[in-house]
Order: C-alpha cells, then sequence, then structure tokens
C-alpha cells in the first residue's frame, strides 16, 4: 500500500501552523519554515529535472540550512539520500557514489563525478510536494564510521527513520534544540528529529568556533534541549572553568547519556532531563503510520 512519507508532511503541518518560527538557526541567521519549505520546493523541481530520476541523491554541503532541504526534497521525490562531504577526496567521493549507487548531487559545486548535478545557489522558491512511498522505500543511507575499516553504508528505510518519532525525540514545537554540526552521514538524525518535532535546530561546529562564542550563542537563542557528547561539552564549556558558572536558564533536557546531563546540568536552574538520543530508554507504545517494529527495541 502506498502512504505519504511522513516525513515530508509533517514537516508541512509545522510549515503551515507557524511559517514563521525558526527551523534552523546558526551564528550566520535563521532560517524560518516557511523559507525552508519554498528551498527544499525549489530542490525538488530541480531533482525532477535532472537527468538521473532514481538513484539515492547525495547531499554535498557543509550549510545545514542547505542540507535540511535537501533532505526534504529527496524525501519528497520518493529518493534515498546521502550526507557526504565536499571536502573529500573526488575518487574517494566517486567510490563512496558508486558503492550505493547515487548519480545525482546537490550542492554548490557538486564534482563531475555526478552525472546529475544540481547547483543550490540561485534556485527559486517553489512548493513542496509529497511523493506516495511504501513502508520499505529507501529514505538513507548511513556511514559507519570507518574505525575498524573502510566506511560501509547502511540504508534505512521510511518505516526506520519513522520509527524514531517520538522515541529519540523527547522535544517538541516549543524547544530549541542544540546539536553540533556532524560533516559525515551522521548527521541525518540532527536535523530529521528537530523537523519532525516542530523545533528549532540551533547548530555550528564547536571545534571551528571558540568556546565562549558557542555558550554565548546558546546562551542568546534561549537552548532548551542540548544533544552532545561529553567530550564536545566540555570543549563548550571549558571557558567556564575558574570563572564560574555558564548560566543556561531554558534548558530542560541533556542527550548523550548521564555524564552529558553532569557537565551541563549545574548551568540550569532546575536539573535537566537525561534522555539517550541512540537508545531512548522507553518507547511510545502506539503504533505509527507505517504498522512496523520500534528499530530501537527494548533490551
Amino acid at each position: 500500500m502506498e502512504i505519504l512519507c511522513p516525513f515530508v508532511p509533517t514537516f508541512l503541518a509545522h510549515a503551515a501552523r507557524t511559517p514563521g518560527a525558526d527551523a534552523v538557526v546558526t551564528p550566520e541567521g535563521r532560517t524560518s519554515y516557511h523559507h525552508l519549505a519554498g528551498l527544499a520546493g525549489a530542490m525538488q523541481r530541480a531533482l525532477r529535472r535532472t537527468g538521473s530520476p532514481e538513484g539515492p541523491v547525495a547531499i554535498l554541503s557543509t550549510d545545514v540550512v542547505r542540507r535540511a532541504a535537501g533532505i526534504l526534497a529527496a524525501a519528497a521525490c520518493g529518493r534515498a539520500v546521502v550526507l557526504m562531504d565536499p571536502a573529500r577526496d573526488p575518487d574517494a567521493l566517486a567510490a563512496a557514489a558508486a558503492t550505493i549507487g547515487a548519480r545525482t548531487a546537490i550542492g554548490e559545486d557538486p564534482p563531475d563525478v555526478f552525472t546529475g548535478r544540481i547547483v543550490t545557489d540561485g534556485l527559486a522558491a517553489g512548493a513542496l510536494e509529497p511523493t506516495p512511498v511504501t513502508a520499505s522505500t529507501p529514505f538513507a543511507y548511513v556511514s559507519t564510521s570507518g574505525s575498524t575499516g573502510d566506511p560501509r553504508y547502511v540504508l534505512r528505510t521510511h518505516a526506520a527513520a519513522g520509527s524514531a518519532v517520538g522515541a529519540r525525540v523527547p522535544y517538541g514545537t516549543a524547544d530549541r534544540v542544540f546539536r553540533p554540526f556532524n560533516h559525515s552521514s551522521a548527521g541525518m538524525s540532527e536535523i530529521v528529529d528537530a523537523l519532525l518535532a516542530g523545533s528549532a535546530l540551533l547548530s555550528l561546529d564547536p571545534l571551528r568556533i571558540p568556546p565562549s562564542l558557542t555558550v554565548g550563542f546558546l546562551q542568546d537563542e534561549r537552548v532548551t534541549v542540548v544533544n552532545a557528547t561529553p567530550s564536545v561539552l566540555r570543549l563548550m564549556f571549558r571557558t567556564a572553568r575558574g570563572g564560574g558558572d555558564v548560566p543556561l536558564p531554558a534548558l530542560r533536557s541533556v542527550g548523550g547519556g548521564g555524564r552529558a546531563a553532569r557537565l551541563v546540568g549545574r548551568r540550569a536552574p532546575a536539573r535537566p532531563r537525561a534522555h539517550d538520543v541512540h537508545r531512548p530508554p522507553r518507547l511510545r507504545r502506539e503504533r505509527d503510520a507505517f504498522d512496523h517494529q520500534p528499530a530501537h527495541p527494548r533490551r
């Protein structure tokens, strides 16, 4: 049975309900749900015109807004998406693309190893139109870390992606969620989770921005949820050592495990709740539109 991909309709429902709400916020500026929907619609229209109408779509951009729009556009076309680092060696990109059959790329300057190339600059806004898909339709390819050998790509279907709704994302439309920018394909969840929940995604690369500016950004944007590893949090808050606390008055939840919660918790007026974005302690019981088993079963 064909159904509409829940990711795109859910995002569009948020955009229709609160078009001016922040979808993505970075130190360079903010993008509303309405603007992001228009950019995604423009990319979808370009995908439909490209010479490679099938197969995965590679997103080669370090801009989180364009990444988000590309994910939405590919999902709306019923095509799988994979995030790739444009700084990688062209031969490595070509090998990775060939592994999963990706012939189309979206980015500021997609390399010619792709037969279908969509340049993100200068695209006119368009309407985002979901394409009917099935539960087994490919949604995304996520690579392994490569720590034990060459990275391998794991396919996630729309059913697997949908199972995270309400499980991995314990936040909603009022939340402002910080996730450090991830250059690899693992950065997919930071975008999908926030847009499914109707939250504002606060994004920056803490390895490239001074810790004082990172913490100031979170204070100014009144972050409510922080999802980061303890090592990243230590880097972010190292300027507070010997200099007193760094208050985050709106913070209510911390992902990354108990150690992460302890690192950040003393900066909130009330002890924030700890949640694990990879293994949520409790999954919602109701079935979703796919009628599938949870991707993260109880252990």
